[in-house]
């Protein structure tokens, strides 16, 4: 609806108009302006989500550089130029759901409340803007670092600045021209303004677009080179992870720009509006994420801090189950050791036999010192242990204990192996 001339009506038709539903609902709707069907919760969950996990990759990625590599590099604050931007996006979110609502229609919306959500949209569509220029030259310097020898001006380093200087003056011309859609600039979200403004709609239809291709383009580039390296496994599997995220960027981007010619197409804007916000977010998400994971895994070597920290999580824990498996095998001892019989002092000359297969305890009488010999069975093996003439008063044993570690093919009846009866 039409708001031109707005204020030059007596302030009583202005309130009316002002309290009035936003677009005229269907036949049979009534607008609902105190509490309208929405999807505040489920917009609340996805970007809280992709807030977390984007912000835990910066901090991991910053953590790394400036405390593993001791360097920071120009991408590096195109990085956190890019969160930051990002951060300013989900926050014009936040500022709708605590408003009107996101997926509200809008006939359910007063005409009072469109002058924030449409300036809303405009601080939004900028941030995002930025965010995701930043983060796409950010990604194509670290490429053109890693991926092209000092000095060289190969294909892959010219396609780089190309696509560079594409995406400036893309985004650069983007962000220009949403800003003089409207004259003045402050009609662009105050609709009762005198004025004029331009049709948006072909304009914000080609930025998206363009927007694909150049993702498209940027997740493509680099194959060639990537996957004629000789890697190891693990790195590989890196290399995989980097494209899978880059194929949901596309795939985001994808769903941004259908979500965006539904928006343009729809007189409904604040109901069409969220599902590509939502997209643009989750495609900023995925960007700082191909951005950033490749360093990641550096963190967990065996230099830092981390590395250190949950090695000895795994001392600790580890530790603390021999000390309990020790405690358990002397619990265990001296509850065996309580059932052998005791030592008849009345009977210095009798010795006990003690075979561990058969699990007996026989008693005889010992033979002279001088030609005594043990007999002790371990595993089933007889053992001889040669005791040596008694050379003075007392008497001195010396048992010599042969281990056989070959493991036997049979199980005892209790399921253990042969050697560990």
């Amino acid at each position: 609806m039409s708001l031109e001339g707005l204020y030059d009506l007596p302030p009583e038709q202005q309130e009316v108009i002002l309290s009035g539903p936003a677009l005229m609902p269907p036949n049979g709707t009534l607008p609902n302006f105190e509490n309208p069907s929405n999807q505040n919760d489920m917009s609340t969950a996805v970007l809280t989500a992709t807030i977390v996990i984007a912000t835990v990759a910066v901090i991991l990625r910053a953590y790394c550089k400036t405390f593993v590599y001791h360097k920071v590099e120009p991408e590096d604050c195109l990085v956190l130029l890019g969160w930051a931007f990002f951060v300013a996006f989900s926050y014009c979110c936040y500022r709708m759901i605590g408003g009107t609502g996101f997926f509200v229609h809008q006939w359910n919306v007063p005409v009072r409340d469109m002058t924030e959500i449409l300036w809303l949209i405009n601080m939004g569509t900028n941030f995002y803007a930025v965010s995701i220029a930043c983060l796409k030259i950010g990604i194509l310097h670290e490429w053109l670092r890693i991926f092209t020898p000092r000095g060289s001006r190969n294909w892959f380093w010219w396609s780089c600045w190309i696509l560079i200087g594409v995406n400036v003056a893309f985004y650069t011309a983007a962000i220009i021209g949403g800003n003089l859609s409207c004259i003045p600039h402050q009609k662009i979200w105050d609709m009762a303004l005198p004025g004029h403004c331009i049709n948006r709609r072909a304009l914000d239809t080609a930025t998206a677009a363009i927007n694909l291709l150049s993702t498209l383009f940027i997740l493509i580039l680099p194959q060639k080179i990537i996957w004629s390296l000789k890697l190891s496994t693990n790195k590989k599997i890196g290399v995989a992870s980097v494209f899978t995220v880059g194929l949901l960027t596309v795939i985001c981007a994808v769903f941004r720009l259908a979500a965006t010619i539904e928006y343009l197409n729809s007189d409904d804007v604040t109901y069409r509006l969220c599902a590509m916000a939502l997209w643009c977010q989750a495609e900023m998400c995925c960007a700082i994420l191909v951005f950033c994971i490749p360093t990641i895994p550096k963190i967990f070597s065996e230099k830092t801090a981390v590395h250190r920290f949950f090695s000895s999580l795994r001392s600790s824990s580890s530790g603390r189950w021999s000390r309990h498996r020790d405690h358990q095998s002397g619990s265990t001892w001296e509850h065996t050791k309580s059932q052998l019989p005791t030592h008849n002092s009345s009977k210095p000359d009798t010795y006990r036999h003690v075979s561990d297969s058969a699990a007996t305890r026989d008693s005889a009488e010992a033979p002279p010192l001088q030609q005594f010999t043990s007999t002790e069975h371990l595993n089933g093996v007889p053992r001889l242990a040669y005791q040596p003439p008694q050379t003075g008063s007392g008497i001195m044993r010396t048992t010599e204990v042969l281990v056989d570690g070959r493991r036997e093919d049979s199980l005892s009846m209790d399921g253990r192996y042969g050697w560990a009866k």
